[in-house]
């Protein structure tokens, strides 16, 4: 094939930055291949491909704010990519109907502490109420990503952002007290001496929950130890169960000490020719919400021994002073949709309020959480004790 030349656009032309990766396959070698490149500022893109080359599909991701991501199989060369903008929500989202959030009450949450061990955290006036376990600007955290978006700052967001809109119609517990850890190496990525040191750091803080959205196949000593000390003080660990469409949840969500979240989408989410919606069409597992209708597991997610709830991660929104950001998917953005709700539980319940910062209390929060999940037929290994829905 050569040279394959295209354009990323909006819906009234104006070119947007984008990561474009295409995958083709190569006839020659008889095998698939997946290459990325980025659309320049004028939404051109080109990639050099072998003679012998069959495009598969195309996944556009947009590095600037207010787009769905693109899925394609359409692929001719000089082709404009148009991608759709996100809609302005007018009403609560389906992640915060489905978990039974009532959103009129712009405290919920309120006087629940919870800790968010992450990487990606830049301040701004809607998010001006987090607190800061240390400062930002060590040489490690605190920068924006080069995919325009920042991973720790949209867990927050999900959590508790408190912008009008997002707090009535986005966020599950703007209410709540955040303390944001930065735990990311020179890299970017989690460093796990750090986010061991900010477990314990955020335990002694006296925080009701912590949130770690991030994992890893194979186990690490210091942030088990970690996670164990922090249970000993009272303290509710929950984590992203993984994104890696294998039958292995990874650590830390699948300790016993964790609360391991998998991601579902729903299934009337998201318009054709979307990311969102190639996800839809990829669904095995399907099952229905109450007050929603049908929903699936994110086929995209690990399961598996040591997931113990489901929650929205598919297609989720976060917004900012400035309108509609970003899609995301994944278990990283179910996890705290499940911090949150658990904020919201536990700020009415009177006897959690008076226990002793000890394993008790751990103990206390988990069975109280498993009486507030409803199943929806997708079966323990992707959905554990079901979705937590406080309005049933």
């Amino acid at each position: 094939m050569g040279e394959l030349d295209l354009e990323v656009k909006s819906c009234d032309g104006r070119p947007v930055r984008a990561r474009v990766v295409l995958r083709y396959e190569d006839l020659a070698r008889g095998a698939n291949e997946e290459i990325e490149e980025k659309a320049a500022a004028s939404g051109a893109v080109c990639f050099e491909l072998p003679d012998l080359a069959r495009p598969i599909f195309l996944l556009v991701l947009p590095t600037q704010p207010g787009f769905w991501g693109l899925y394609t199989e359409e692929i001719d060369d000089f082709a404009e990519l148009t991608l759709q903008d996100l809609p302005d929500l007018d009403r609560p989202a389906w992640w915060l109907q489905c978990m039974g959030i009532n959103s009129s009450d712009l405290s919920r949450g309120a006087n629940i502490r919870i800790g968010i061990v992450d990487a990606g955290f830049t301040m701004c006036e809607e998010l001006k109420h987090i607190e800061l376990l240390w400062p930002l600007d060590d040489g490690h955290g605190g920068q924006t990503s080069s995919i325009g978006w920042n991973h720790g700052e949209s867990v927050c967001r999900i959590i508790a952002d408190r912008a009008a809109n997002a707090a009535t119609h986005l966020s599950v517990a703007p209410g709540a007290q955040l303390i944001f850890a930065d735990a990311s190496s020179e890299t970017g990525n989690i460093d796990p001496n750090r986010a061991a040191a900010a477990v314990v750091r955020l335990a002694m803080e006296n925080v009701d929950i912590i949130n770690l959205s991030w994992g890893e196949p194979d186990p690490d000593e210091a942030v088990l130890d970690a996670i164990a000390v922090a249970g000993g003080l009272g303290v509710t660990i929950v984590a992203a169960a993984g994104n890696d469409s294998k039958d292995e949840t990874y650590f830390p969500a699948r300790l016993d000490e964790c609360i391991g979240v998998s991601a579902l989408g729903y299934d009337k989410w998201g318009p054709p020719e979307t990311v969102v919606h190639q996800y839809r069409m990829k669904k095995k597992k399907i099952g229905s919400a109450s007050g929603l209708g049908t929903v699936y597991a994110w086929a995209d997610g690990t399961y598996g021994e040591g997931i113990d709830a489901i929650a929205p991660g598919v297609g989720i929104l976060v917004q900012c002073s400035e309108g509609n950001l970003f899609d995301l998917s994944g278990t990283s953005f179910a996890s705290p949709m499940v911090a949150g709700v658990l904020a919201v539980a536990l700020a009415t319940d009177a006897h959690y309020r008076v226990l002793p910062r000890a394993i008790a209390r751990t103990q206390y929060v988990r069975q109280a959480f498993r009486s507030v999940c409803r199943s929806l037929g997708l079966g323990r290994r992707y959905e554990g004790f079901g979705l937590p829905n406080l309005g049933l």
